[in-house]
């Protein structure tokens, strides 16, 4: 029986490929690169927003990954709050992923304006990222 048991488990952990779903659960998390890429470029550097030549909030996102990293982790965030964008290993006290997830965040309105919500598989792939560091 406990052959069996073991067997079973093996063959399950066969059929996974490191990636459960679309959550971002397990595997390694984006790198910021990537993230400009498909995310922040799309989603928030564009028009009015968080452009070099707009820079909504003080905060451009344009740009090659290390200005956008230089913009987000341990930035303070505009306002009359005391927090920071990004604070690398903390995805819960970042308030970048408030702005992204909260109705009525604690300073201005939830982020992208207009658009709808950013989807949830790409807020968990920006969490991943901060949780390990913000690379």
């Amino acid at each position: 029986m406990r052959k069996l048991l073991v067997l079973g488990a093996l063959a399950l952990a066969g059929c996974l490929d490191g990636e459960l779903g679309d959550d971002g659960g397990v595997g390694p998390p984006p790198d910021l690169e990537t993230l400009s890429m498909y995310v922040f470029s799309p989603a928030c550097a564009f028009g009015p927003c968080h452009t070099d030549r707009a820079a909504a909030g003080g905060l451009s996102l344009e740009g090659p990954a290390a200005a956008v990293r230089a913009a987000l982790v341990d930035r303070p965030a505009e306002g009359p709050m005391d927090r920071v964008l990004v604070i690398p290993g903390q995805p819960n006290g970042s308030y970048l992923l408030e702005k992204l997830t909260e109705d009525a965040p604690e300073a201005g309105t939830r982020m992208p304006q207009g658009g709808g919500r950013l989807p949830a598989e790409q807020v968990a792939q920006i969490r991943r990222w901060i949780a390990a560091g913000a690379p």
